[in-house]
């Protein structure tokens, strides 16, 4: 979208009220507002032909329904910037240049331009007399170097700070300019205007080329964790050993600590004599195994049921290979075992039976010796009985 202005231009509405107009034709002898262009802003002057108000301002042409918005007023018969109200009726539309936006330099007109430095006479530094466009209501932002403004934000000096940092200014009107941009890294500074309390700072981008800081400080057991080439790095939970499972057929050895509590510190391994596991048989293997088994930690005792050697010698028992690995093995059916001694069969989580099979069996080996003695004391009666 640009400001266009065209020779000969106007059209008439039947409008009324302050809003957009809707444009009726080129008047005969005259263009239509096209020749300024869809979507750009012209000049226009909008005069009734029966009432007599007039509006002079800044509108733009739409192509699509043909229609002039009245942006910005500049002057007209209601004072001021004020919209003129339109009363229904024909009103004339048409480009103008208002007195307000000419530029002239004793009576001869002179084209505005950017480029250059701004003279003295325009409030600038340059030392040519030739006037330029005022920059006071046409120009936004810091006016750069090439054109006599400091370009980067100076601002006047407050004062010293201390009484070692005194300085007379040579008079009243001077000022003393100091940069609110933030020093670079290439100066010695960070490039950062701000930072968190308390964060972390992080060498910036090679686009940036400044220090920033860390977003956040994270809380309490956190720990800096990298986000890989090119991205912040980030405060995130600590992250513990990580668990792959394996099936390698190789003896690994048990971590074990003396901490009860708390965060684990210290961590002990033995490859002598120690308890190990092969991965892939499953096999668990120590010098000894000793499960508690103190008095004063159970009750509620029961015998064995009374036909408990009669079942025993029922439960499947013998040589079997293993399914999964294909190891041969000796031991129990645990299934068969449940008849005679169900407490040594143990569920698993997925519903497969386990055996303890010290319990079972020491168990196992004191109702025989209780039995084997029972047949001794019965043979020696029948001895005695025989002499």
């Amino acid at each position: 979208m640009a400001l266009v202005l065209a020779d000969r231009v106007q059209e008439t509405t039947t409008t009324a009220g302050t809003g957009t107009l809707t444009l009726l034709g080129a008047a005969t002898g005259y263009q239509s507002f096209a020749a300024v262009g869809d979507t750009n802003t012209t000049y226009y002057c909008i005069q009734a032909q029966t009432t007599g108000d007039w509006e002079v301002g800044i509108g733009t042409y739409t192509a699509s329904g043909t229609t002039l918005s009245r942006d910005t007023v500049l002057s007209s018969s209601a004072g001021g910037t004020t919209k003129v109200t339109l009363a229904a009726g024909t009103k004339n539309v048409f480009v103008t240049y208002p007195a307000g936006r000419s530029v002239y330099v004793n009576g001869t007109t002179v084209t505005p331009t950017n480029s250059g430095i701004l003279p003295t006479s325009a409030g600038g530094t340059g030392s040519s007399a030739t006037a330029y466009a005022s920059l006071t209501t046409n120009v936004s932002g810091i006016l750069p170097g090439a054109n006599g403004g400091t370009g980067n934000g100076f601002t006047k000096f407050s004062g010293p700070a201390t009484a070692e940092k005194t300085f007379t200014l040579p008079d009243a009107t001077a000022t003393i300019l100091t940069s609110n941009a933030a020093v670079t890294v290439a100066q010695g500074g960070t490039g950062a205007t701000s930072a968190t309390a308390y964060a972390v700072l992080c060498g910036g981008t090679t686009s940036t080329g400044a220090f920033q800081s860390i977003a956040g400080v994270g809380t309490s057991g956190q720990v800096l964790t990298s986000n890989g080439a090119g991205a912040l790095p980030t405060f995130q939970a600590a992250a513990g050993a990580t668990i792959t499972g394996t099936t390698t057929s190789a003896t690994y050895y048990i971590v074990g600590t003396t901490s009860t509590s708390g965060s684990l510190s210290t961590a002990s391994i033995s490859n002598t004599n120690g308890v190990s596991y092969n991965a892939n048989t499953g096999a668990l293997t120590a010098v000894s195994f000793s499960a508690s088994s103190d008095e004063r930690t159970k009750t509620n005792w029961r015998d064995v049921k009374l036909d408990f050697i009669e079942n025993l010698a029922e439960v499947k028992h013998g040589v079997f290979d293993r399914i999964e690995n294909g190891n041969t093995e000796v031991g129990v059916s645990a299934q068969s075992l449940l008849n005679a001694l169900e407490q040594a069969v143990i569920a698993g989580e997925d519903g497969k039976l386990s055996v303890n099979y010290g319990g079972a069996a020491l168990v196992a080996c004191i109702q025989l010796s209780k039995r084997v003695l029972e047949l001794e004391a019965k043979l020696d009666q029948l001895s005695k009985g025989n002499q």
